[in-house]
């Protein structure tokens, strides 16, 4: 009896308790393929970097820049390469806490990110009162 039980009271434990997150390590596209992100593990936390866009120049051929930047002194950074996604932290089955920045607008948003199935995740980014829903699909 006491054998029945020690395996009931470990399988309720892997059942329930003790989750791990799954790791959403690598890279994505996001919706219609417009950039590439990065996303890497460090410590506890997830982050994502700008690796790729699909129109990485201007109108007039230029590199684009991240011109809408809040802070003026970096306006003039190429946008492939900044760190848009901080502080995602895996709990009870997402990712939470975190920020995303948007070159295109300029603003900073919370966010958090859910694992839809190994190649889908559901990006929920939050402004105010504004909630929108991005769906973003792994690349490898």
């Amino acid at each position: 009896m006491t054998t029945i039980l020690y395996f009931g009271m470990i399988f309720l434990h892997t059942l329930f308790g003790g989750q791990n997150a799954i790791d959403i390590s690598g890279t994505w596209y996001t919706e219609g393929n417009a950039s590439t992100i990065q996303i890497v593990k460090s410590g506890d936390l997830f982050k994502g970097t700008l690796i790729a866009l699909k129109e990485p120049r201007d109108s007039e051929g230029r590199e684009k820049m991240d011109k809408n930047n809040p802070d003026q002194g970096l306006r003039t950074r190429p946008i492939i390469g900044i760190t848009i996604l901080e502080n995602l932290a895996y709990k009870n089955g997402e990712y939470t806490n975190g920020t995303i920045y948007s070159p295109e607008k300029g603003f900073f948003a919370k966010c958090k990110m859910k694992l839809i199935n190994q190649n889908t995740l559901e990006l929920t980014v939050s402004k105010g009162m504004i909630t929108a829903h991005k769906t973003w699909k792994r690349a490898n």
